[in-house]
């Protein structure tokens, strides 16, 4: 059974691990979801302080529906967060290890759908990518949602969403 990634929670809460409750899978899966965005916006701040490229009055008050910026730092024009995760990592280098499996994550939660791989009975966010002979697809990341899987990722993305929160504030 495959579908959407917003629509395949839903369906899928069927075959979740029964020791986890529905409310709590929704718990962790919303806030493993706002944490990959937090940290994405959070890595484009660190980045345009340390560059001190803070684009004059760009996202400041007031906030209007149409309203645009002439000057954005540079870390706010990269589209691909994997391209944002490069330009963080050149000027926090250290931090490599404490990042690594982020962008599969956040490229299967984005890109990914949901789905009972094989008949096993879990459920497994998916992630593919169409080969390079132009035939067929890879997976290039998994994840069983179970309790431990998902409090694993909840847990160490709210970590790093700290760490980035010092790096990226007003100095």
């Amino acid at each position: 059974m495959c579908h959407a990634p917003h629509v395949a929670v839903l369906v899928s809460l069927l075959h979740y691990e029964e020791a986890m409750t529905t409310e709590k899978m929704f718990q962790y899966l919303g806030e493993i979801y706002r944490d990959l965005g937090s940290i994405e916006f959070l890595m484009r701040c660190a980045v345009a302080q340390k560059e001190n490229d803070l684009g004059g009055d760009f996202l400041q008050p007031p906030y209007e529906n149409g309203k645009s910026y002439k000057q954005v730092p540079c870390a706010f024009r990269p589209r691909y967060f994997g391209r944002v995760l490069e330009m963080f990592l050149i000027h926090y280098p250290d931090m490599e290890d404490t990042v690594a499996g982020v962008l599969d994550l956040r490229n299967a939660v984005t890109h990914g759908l949901v789905a009972e791989v094989g008949h096993s009975g879990v459920t497994e966010l998916v992630h593919l990518r169409g080969n390079k002979e132009g035939e067929g697809a890879s997976i290039v990341y998994s994840l069983a949602f179970t309790e431990e899987n998902l409090l694993f990722w909840r847990d160490r993305l709210q970590k790093l969403r700290r760490r980035i929160i010092h790096l990226a504030a007003d100095k």
